[in-house]
């Protein structure tokens, strides 16, 4: 079995838990630009894509509108939404017993990278990645194949041929696919197998135990 010498990991539902961050500070950002009387479920398909994809694609709204929303989110997640993130069982560890074998670590979120940094941080898990790189305080540079091109790939000199990425939906697939990386759809976030297996990922895990035992072969 394949043992790679760098992980990319995405990180809300795959990492972490965000949903209950997430959906407050998307109910706040609409509640105070005006925008009501939507169904409350659609707030769990933020989690995941880019915020600015999700705010035109769901309500429909203009780029000086989607940028208004994003900086009223973010004042909310970044005041409460931070400490709602809850780390998945057994990934702590996973985490931990691939850093002591020597991979190196990476995450790759379309989450704003300095807020990415401090979830980390406030779950403990900072110091297990190599970098953690995400979009831009303007929101630019939000499409996973970039992040993952661009910001691991190139920037850390990484072989493609050594790498592979762990996500939870169709967005980080198809970055890894984009990139000529390997990749492996986790089920325990917010993308269904269906829309996984549609992208072709390398392989799928059921549970961060199948990860493991994807990513450490062996024990070793």
């Amino acid at each position: 079995m394949k043992i790679y010498r760098h992980i990319i990991f995405d990180l809300d539902g795959t990492i972490a838990d965000p949903k209950d961050g997430i959906v407050q500070s998307v109910k706040c950002a609409l509640r105070r630009l005006g925008i009501a009387g939507y169904d409350p479920s659609l707030l769990a398909r933020f989690i995941g894509p880019p915020l600015s994809h999700s705010l035109r694609t769901h309500f429909g709204l203009d780029d000086e509108t989607i940028q208004r929303a994003i900086g009223l989110y973010r004042e909310e997640f970044e005041r409460c939404g931070i400490e709602k993130n809850e780390i998945y069982a057994g990934m702590e560890d996973l985490l931990g017993d691939l850093q002591s074998r020597g991979r190196r670590l990476y995450v790759a979120t379309s989450k704003y990278a300095a807020i990415a940094k401090r979830i980390l941080d406030y779950l403990g898990l900072k110091g297990y990645f190599t970098a953690v790189e995400g979009s831009n305080r303007d929101s630019t540079l939000t499409s996973k194949t970039d992040i993952i091109g661009a910001l691991i790939l190139k920037k850390h000199r990484v072989s493609s041929g050594e790498a592979v990425m762990v996500g939870d939906m169709a967005y980080d697939i198809i970055g890894a696919n984009n990139n000529g990386i390997d990749s492996i759809g986790v089920t325990w976030g917010y993308g269904s197998r269906d829309e996984l297996e549609s992208e072709k990922p390398s392989t799928i895990a059921g549970s961060v135990r199948e990860l493991r035992a994807l990513l450490l072969p062996d024990g070793r």
